[in-house]
Order: C-alpha cells, then structure tokens, then sequence
C-alpha cells in the first residue's frame, strides 16, 4: 500500500507537471506567435516607411519639374533668344543660352530646330550641332507649342528635361531645353537627410542617382547596394526589398514615377530604403517580455504545486488509502476530513457508502447464491425428460442449496386426489405421510401457500417437537403451481436444532418450485405428444395390418422384438423411440400394394414379388410430409436391405444401411418366421434362431443377432416370451399366484385407463357402475373405484375369482364400445405389462374376446 507521502507527491506531479508542460508550450507558442506577429507589424511599418520615403522624393522631383518648367518658360520668351534663333547664328543663340543659363540655372540648356537637331547646347551636357540628342516624339509634342517636363537619358546620364517651343517672327519654332541631371548632387541638393536613402533609377538603363542619409553607419555599402538594384521592365514584380548588408538590414519600397502632364509618360523608379534596426529592437523586446512573464508564472506554479501537496494532497491520499480498504472488503473505515470542502463532503459520503456496502454485502450474498442456484437448476431441468429422474435431481440440488438433510417432492395424483411421494431423501418413503393429519406437505396443496415451521425459541425445556410428516426440527414447504392449479408440493427440513429457516428462503424455494414446476409441464407435454403420436402410429399399423387378418398384430409384436434388442445394445432413449415408432409403421407402403398380392396363398411370382418390393418406398414416401421428432424415414425405406448389398431398394450394405434399420430388418424376419401364414405354419423358436444365425453375416447384421439370440435364449429361461405357434408347458408356463393377481390387476386397470383416455370420465364412470353390479351378481369380493381394481386383492385372493372379474371388467367394456375398440383397449394394455404377466393376461383377454388379442 503506498504511504501518504508517496500518494501525495503522485498527486502533486499529477496535477503541477501537466501544467507546467501546458505553461512551457504556451510560452513557446507565444514567443513564436509575438516575435512572429509583432515582427510583421514591424517589417509593415518598416515597408511603410520606406514607401513614405520614395513618396516624398516623388513630390520633391515633382516640385523641382515645375520650377524647372516655369524657369524653361522664361528663358523661352527672351526676346533676345527669339531673335538669335530666327537669325540662324548659331553662335548669337549659344551666347544667349549662356546668359539665360548662369541667370536662371540648371545643368545644360539646348536650342532644336524644326527636325530636332541641335542648334545650340551651353552646359554639363555634350551635344554637337546637327545631332540629335532628344527621341523624336520629345520634339514632335515642342513643336506643337506644348510647354512640359520629362526624362531623358541622354549618353548614361538621366535628365530632367524641361520643353518650350521659342517661335519666330518668320513662323519658325526652334524648340528649348532646359536640363537637370538625375544624379546624387540633385537629390542631396532636392531631398532632406532623414534615415535610409532614395535612389532614382532613369530610363533605358541609365546610371541611378542615389540618395543616402549621412547618418547611416553604412552610407558606402548602402549606396553601392542601390546602385546594384537591376530594374526590368515597366512594372515592378514586388513592392518592397530586403537589402542585407554587412552590419545591418535594410526595406525597400520602390514607386514608378511619372511627371505631370508629360505627354510621353516617360517614367523612372523611386525606390526609398528605411533600415530595420526598429524591427529587431521590437522583437528582442517582445522575447525578453514574454520569457519573463513565462519565468513568473512557473514561479507561481511551482507555489501552486507546493499549496496542493499540503492542503489538498494529503486528505486525498488518506482518502485514497480508505477507498483501499473498502475496496479490499474492509468496512470498518472511519475517516473525517476537516472542512467544509468537497473532500470534506466525499470523506462524509464513504462514509455512507461504506455502511450501505455492509449492509448489502449480505444480500449480494444472497443474491449470488439464488443465481448460481436458477442456473444449477435450469442446467439440471432441461437434461432431462423422465420425471423421477428430473424430480431426484431437483431434490438433490435443493438439498445442497440449503444445507438440509431432510426432504421429498409429493405429486397429487389425478385420480384419488392423494399426494403421492416421487422423491425422498433423509427419510424411507413409508415414514413419509404427506396426507396425514398436520402434515405441512397437504396444507400447502390444499391452500396454495407456503408454510414455514420453526421450533419456538422460547420451548427449550421441553425439548424440539418435531413436524410431524418427516420428523424434521424445523422445514419449509411450498406448492408446485400450474395454470390448472396445484400439482404438488416441495419439502425441505432439517434435522439441526439449531437450523432456521427465513422469508428470504421461502422466496428461493419457491422460485425453484416454479422452474421445477415448469419441467414437470414440459415433460407431461412431451409424454402427451408422444403418446398422441404413438397412438396415431398404432392406429396406422391396425390400418395396415387390417388388409390381412394373418398379420394382425404384426407390427406390435416387431416393435416388442425390436425394443428388446435396442435394450440389449444398450441405445439412448431417443433411439429406442424412433426405432418402436419405425416398427409400427415400416410396413405403411403395403396400402399401395393389391390385395391380391398381399393375401396370395401361395408363392409370390417375380412380377408380383417386383412390385411387393415397392413397398418400403411407398411407405418412405407416404411419411415423408409427417415431421416426425424421429427420423424414421431411413429406418422405414431400408428395412429390407441385406448387410451383404443383396437387399433392396437401395442394395445398401454393411454399415452403410441404417443401425435402426438392420434391428428392424431382424425383428421383421423373426416375427414372419414364427408366425402362421395362409401358405404355411409358423417355426419354432429354436428354428427362427437357428435360420437368423444361418443368415448372420448375409442378409442380418451379425451384432445384432447375437444381441437379439441372447434375448430369446434367455427369456426362454425366464419364459418370458410368448412363442406363437408352440405351446407353452404346463410346468414352466404357470404362474405363481401372487404374480397371476397382480398380471390380472394391471390388465384391469390398463383396460380402463386406456378407456378412459377416448371415453372421457363420465362413461368411464358409467362402465365402473356397471362392472360393480355385475361383479356384485356373481358374489365377486372386487369393485372398480376411480380406475383401479380394489378388495380382496390387496390381502391375496383366489385366482378363479380374479380371473372371472377380469373378464367382467372387460366385457363391460366390450358391451359398451363393441368388440373392435375393446380389442384394441386390450392390446394397449398388454403392451404395458412385463412379458411373464402379459402371458396370464393374454388367456383371459382371448377368453373374452373370443379371438387372439393383440
């Protein structure tokens, strides 16, 4: 567990080392963003300023053009002038230009003729007479007595050009021109020394005029970067420069200048130049301000981090180490923290929560216990379908749940409304009396409500009294409901004095109740469908067997043959029910065979055998649209096939032909050997055995005829089986009369439940009445009650006497329904009995019925 120091420093790196990474980001960020933003700002400045520069050349050239002009103007209307030019004397208009020239300025002075060759030129500038010094378009806009201001490169040299026709008396105009270089001396003469530079670029390349402030600690280099610039074109791709030099950095802007009124639009570039010494100055300001405040705040939050470990880091960490422990299963925490803070009001929540923890620990408990158990008996109910075996694990299931050793599941029966144990456990079931006087098990039935017994707490002296149906100290008891009310009850007790039963383990029996409840339906649902369909089957097979009155009872008998060697291979349930419901209708197909074929005397033609040979499709075919929960169909296509391939329809062989096929294929021929036909007599038992283990290995499966010899011999050792066609001997063939009593009264009873079942209670109950009188008449010390045989019986009677209420029994019946349906009552209630017992009862049926039974 980690100590308070350690969960508090945990904490404190939390919470202070996010922060701090978050702080350190912000301020890279920010230094980034500031020296970013603001030195963009200041590089726009900067760029305006040097754009404010190469503006204010502008005005300054365009000031020094209009001087230049007004002073051209004058020079132009000297008389003098006028009369010199229109002499022609070249040497009179040269000593005028030098007058005007030293009276009025500028660097050169020219007079052109009318095709614009010089005529005259005084000055800085070299221009011989007859050449032509100015582009033609100059002098053509001068001779059409237009007075303006342009540039001109004259040699490599920029000039500011000053235009003014000088006309003649004769009608002539010469044209003068008054010139101003573009070089450094004009722009230190016209521009004040601010910051930076200007520098003028002429056009068609000429030699640029620069400008730079004395104050520039890099005036030379400065200077000679202007005059590197190459400017191309008319139009500047961008508006601004950086010129870099050996101790500082400089911003460009440049402007395209053009004089006023110059028809020409002759243009030069003006580019100014700002250092950006500002620039630098801001962004080492703005660093050095955001890095402090940074320094600050991590200084704060470092004060921060130490203020969260010692005021908030330790009720955590305590806090913490109580949540362990809880969590841990310890709910004995008792912690407080001081305040009214919201760990104040959390530590007052654990609290809660630890004593609502406690308090519902035990019922999680429970609740776990009831889940585990709905799942152990869900798991336990849905594998199974035979009601004792499901009721023995119900039992055994709640006997672990609840640490009893005492209990029994009571079913009322239908009939005599008696509960009726099916399972015990502790206790014999004959110490059992669910039905006696006090018992909880028939309270419970007859109210429909649980029922709690605990030996009073205050009865010590007289030591525990017991309950009286099972002898336990203390018990719970509940009803086994369904939809048509209670079917049962559920019993759980203890023989501990010290045991107790609760509410809460009412509540979990009868929840196991219901779920038991529900898979006794299931399996009374189950056990009706099979019923309705083996029913359905047997009435087929009487249908089938109907058509000949020598095979009546055929298919009955291969199902009793078949289900003995299934139970001598030991075969699941399922399969023991697909292969009874195979027996009955494997000869289905017969329906499609004439008659004259089926009840031919004699031996079958190769025609007649051919279409005989049809049938097993024919009945596969018939059974096909019936979903069956078996799967029949393979069993009633291949009945007939050989385990050497020489059968038919398929010629299927060896395992290739279906298991429950092959027993069928054994029971079939076993039963047709030992039976009579119109053509023939049947063999004995010791001749159909022996032809089965003739035919082994051929036509039959050789497992399953050792397995179904095995049954015959033996039960011709225990003369269990009826031979048909051999008489029984006398002194093996008698029974006992305890076990002639109880053959004679099963066959009652299975008579009349099987009656009952069509005949509904109220004509079951009329049968009864008119079986009583008769057996009254003939002094019988027997008598029907709810479909059992009661009297003497029960004490040991004489079997003449038993015999002759049997055969009341069933003649009742016979009057009632008729000989057919009485019959076929009889044949299902033989099929239920033990092979020994349906020997006795087969005589007094065929007594009855004055004809073999089923």
């Amino acid at each position: 567990m980690p100590t308070k120091r350690s969960s508090r420093r945990r904490l404190h790196n939390e919470i202070v080392y996010p922060l701090l990474g978050a702080l350190l980001t912000v301020g890279v960020v920010a230094v980034i963003l500031g020296v970013t933003v603001v030195g963009s700002i200041s590089e726009t400045w900067v760029d305006e300023q040097a754009a404010s520069i190469a503006v204010e050349a502008t005005g300054f050239l365009t000031q020094h053009a209009v001087d230049l002009s007004r002073m051209a103007g004058l020079a132009a209307r000297d008389q003098v002038l006028e009369s010199a030019a229109e002499s022609g004397d070249a040497g009179r208009v040269a000593a005028r230009l030098a007058v005007l020239r030293s009276v009025l300025g500028g660097d050169a002075m020219i007079v052109l003729g009318e095709e614009g060759r010089t005529i005259a030129a005084v000055g800085d500038v070299h221009a011989p007479l007859g050449s032509r010094l100015l582009p033609e378009d100059a002098v053509a806009y001068a001779r059409i007595d237009m007075a303006y201001a342009t540039f001109v490169k004259i040699g490599d040299t920029a000039y500011l050009c000053c235009l003014s026709p000088v006309r003649t008396r004769d009608y002539r105009t010469v044209t003068l021109v008054m010139c101003q270089a573009l070089d450094d001396a004009m722009l230190s003469a016209l521009l004040p020394a601010r910051g930076g530079g200007v520098a003028v670029f002429g056009p068609e390349g000429a030699v640029p005029a620069v400008r730079v402030s004395p104050q520039s600690k890099d005036a030379k280099e400065l200077r000679q970067a202007l005059r590197s610039v190459t400017v191309r074109g008319t139009a500047t791709e961008a508006p601004a420069w950086s010129i870099v030099l050996s101790a500082s950095r400089y911003r460009a802007s440049a402007v395209r200048f053009r004089l006023p009124g110059d028809p020409r639009q002759a243009a030069v570039w003006v580019i100014g130049v700002a250092p950006t010494t500002i620039v630098e100055r801001v962004r080492t300001s703005t660093t050095l301000l955001i890095v402090l405040w940074t320094v600050v705040a991590i200084g704060s939050l470092f004060g921060l981090g130490w203020y969260l470990a010692n005021r908030v880091g330790t009720p955590i960490a305590r806090l913490s180490e109580a949540v362990e422990r809880v969590a841990s299963g310890d709910y004995d925490v008792d912690f407080r923290a001081d305040g009214d803070n919201e760990i104040a009001v959390l530590s007052e929540n654990l609290a809660k929560m630890t004593g609502s923890l406690r308090d519902r620990t035990d019922g999680l408990t429970r609740k776990v216990l009831e889940l585990a158990t709905l799942y152990e008996m869900s798991r336990v109910l849905g594998a199974t379908l035979e009601l004792d075996v499901l009721l023995d694990a119900v039992l055994d299931s709640t006997l672990r749940i609840f640490g009893a050793d005492v209990g029994f599941v009571a079913l009322l029966d239908k009939d005599t409304r008696e509960l009726d144990v099916r399972a015990w456990r502790g206790i014999h079931a004959n110490e059992i009396h669910p039905s006696g006087g006090g018992s909880m098990a028939e309270w419970v039935v007859k109210e429909g409500r649980p029922l709690l017994y605990n030996p009073p707490a205050d009865d010590a002296d007289r030591g525990p009294r017991p309950e009286p149906a099972t002898g336990a100290l203390a018990a719970v008891c509940v009803p086994l409901h369904t939809a048509e009310g209670v079917i049962g009850a559920l019993y759980v007790g203890s023989s501990d004095p010290g045991a107790r039963f609760t509410s809460e383990d009412v509540r979990l029996l009868s929840t196991i109740a219901n779920h038991a409840t529900i898979a006794i339906g299931n399996i009374d649902l189950y056990a009706s469908l099979q019923e309705a369909y083996l029913s359905t089957v047997r009435a087929l097979a009487a249908a089938i067997d109907a058509k000949d009155p020598y095979t009546r009872g055929h298919s009955e008998r291969v199902a009793t043959y078949a289900l003995m060697i299934a139970e001598r291979m030991g075969l699941a349930s399922e399969q023991k029910d697909a292969l009874e419901m195979a027996s009955y209708l494997h000869d289905i197909g017969k329906i499609g065979i004439s008659e004259d074929i089926l009840l031919k005397p004699g031996k079958l033609s190769d025609e007649e055998m051919g279409q005989m040979r049809h049938h097993p499709l024919i009945g596969a075919n018939i059974l096909k649209p019936v979903s069956f929960p078996w799967p029949i169909l393979p069993v009633v296509r291949h009945h007939h096939e050989h385990y050497d391939g020489g059968g038919y329809p398929a010629g299927l062989r060896g395992e290739e032909i279906p298991l429950l096929a092959r027993i069928l294929t054994v029971a079939d021929s076993y039963e047709a050997m030992t039976s009579d036909r119109p053509y023939r007599r049947g063999r004995s038992t010791e001749e159909a055995i022996a032809e089965l283990k003739r035919c082994s290995g051929s036509q039959f499966d050789p497992k399953i005829v050792e397995a179904f010899v095995e049954v015959l011999e033996l039960a011709q050792l225990e003369q269990q089986l009826p031979v048909e066609g051999a008489a029984v001997p006398a002194a093996e063939g008698e029974a006992l009369p305890e076990q002639e009593g109880a053959a004679l009264t099963a066959l009652c009873e299975g008579v009349l439940t099987a009656f009952r079942r069509l005949g509904g209670p109220r004509l079951s109950a009329n049968v009864e009445r008119e079986a009583n009188a008769r057996m009254a008449e003939q002094g019988l010390p027997y008598s029907l009650r709810s479909g059992r045989l009661v009297g003497a019986v029960e004490a040991g009677a004489d079997a003449d006497d038993l015999s002759r209420a049997a055969e009341t029994v069933i003649a009742a019946i016979k009057d009632a329904t008729g000989e057919g349906l009485a019959a076929q009552f009889v044949g299902e209630a033989l099929q239920q009995l033990p092979p020994r017992m349906r020997i006795v009862a087969q005589g007094i049926a065929e007594r009855v019925l004055g004809q073999p039974s089923a």
